[in-house]
């Protein structure tokens, strides 16, 4: 079996294939200027601030309208207690502005965030000692940032989050001490670990979706690299069967997206033979079971992210290696059909990456990312929409 192999780890060192990516090593690259998105065929750059001179990274993005959109991660020398921190960009409709969140110890970042309205927006990640993180939950209530208590389950972190309603939200994860995916329910009032089926190998979650109060998607993988799919049906959480085009080599479901309909897509990796490293990977819900879907990408690619606003309109984004080149942004569409790739621009840099993408719900799309060098923590936001 192939070794675990994530997007970016829970404090954000990024890898693929079991090996750390490259990119510039300057993080004072000239930036495009500030401006309001113009809508084109393809995406844009937007200028996202960079609060610090190593490890910018922006990792979700949330939307509320053309004016009111967040974008979280983290910004800091990876491990350096006291410099990586967690960091949340807002867009006003105008330009990217840094937030102020509340100082926390040690290391954080912010892996993830959704929301029921614009004063109601969860983000999620890890905080504490470099190896040994906790659970961090921070809320925005339409004024500021607080950090919101979560249970104490030995060393752990959150990575996806998806919120129903003001009193109903989810975050998923994992734990380092006993190997088991993560769970944890908003009630309104606290955070609470919820159980879930406990896995042979143990497994990690990586992103969940809301439908309803009683239908609630994760998804991640096994410890030993097969795809893992779980499903909350109101009571409990199960595991749902899902295709593994590798055949049991290495699959990873790295987030998950459904529309109010409950048409759902769950987006990765996988292996292929044919291309001796990992290939992009989406599987559609149908109501029934979850089915694998062609996507254009066919050289080594995995999609980090996906959001799904209708049966015939949905976004992933992730990053593509050509042959004997650096990692280059990628950005697909699916119009009901079938997957198609969109043009995404790539500042300089040997790797440029998208891990979250949303849209504003009047035609605009954002994604987001970093550029730079990982290996040097050398690296800048990124931030692109299209329209």
């Amino acid at each position: 079996m192939r070794t675990r192999v994530g997007i970016r780890t829970a404090l954000g060192l990024l890898v693929v294939a079991g090996g750390t990516i490259s990119a510039a090593p300057d993080v004072r690259v000239t930036q495009p200027s500030i401006r309001t998105p113009t809508c084109t065929s393809k995406f844009e750059l937007s200028r996202t601030p960079n609060p610090s001179m190593k490890g910018n990274s922006l990792d979700g993005v949330v939307a509320f309208g053309p004016s009111d959109i967040w974008a979280v991660g983290a910004a800091g020398e990876l491990y350096a207690v006291g410099t990586y921190r967690a960091i949340a960009e807002h867009w006003d409709g105008t330009s990217w502005t840094l937030a102020t969140l509340p100082v926390l110890s040690g290391v954080s970042s912010l892996r993830a965030a959704a929301g029921s309205a614009s004063d109601d927006v969860w983000a999620v990640g890890s905080n504490g000692a470099a190896h040994a993180t906790k659970p961090l939950a921070e809320h925005w209530d339409g004024l500021t940032w607080s950090m919101v208590g979560t249970p104490n389950v030995g060393s752990s972190a959150l990575s996806g989050v998806a919120v129903v309603s003001p009193n109903d939200a989810w975050a998923v994860g994992s734990t380092t001490q006993s190997g088991q995916p993560l769970a944890e329910r908003w009630d309104g009032t606290a955070w609470s670990v919820v159980t879930t089926p406990v896995l042979p190998d143990g497994g990690f979650l990586t992103g969940a979706a809301a439908v309803a109060t009683n239908d609630i998607w994760a998804v991640g993988a096994t410890n030993s690299s097969l795809l893992l799919v779980e499903h909350w049906d109101g009571s409990i959480w199960s595991v749902v069967p899902a295709p593994d085009p590798s055949g049991g080599v290495f699959s990873l479901a790295t987030a998950v997206s459904a529309d109010p309909g409950g048409d759902a897509w769950l987006v990765g990796s996988t292996y292929s033979a044919a291309t001796g490293g990992d290939v992009t990977l989406a599987e559609h819900w149908d109501g029934t079971q979850w089915q694998v879907v062609s996507t254009p990408t066919k050289g080594q690619a995995s999609l980090s992210a996906v959001f799904t606003l209708s049966a015939t309109d949905a976004w992933a984004a992730g990053y593509e290696t050509p042959p004997n080149g650096h990692s280059v942004t990628l950005a697909e569409h699916w119009d009901g059909l079938l997957w198609s790739t969109v043009s995404t621009p790539n500042p300089p840099g040997l790797a440029d990456i998208l891990l979250g993408i949303t849209s504003d719900g009047f035609g605009t799309t954002w994604a987001v990312g970093f550029s730079g060098d990982a290996s040097q923590d050398q690296t800048r936001t990124v931030a692109e929409d299209a329209c």
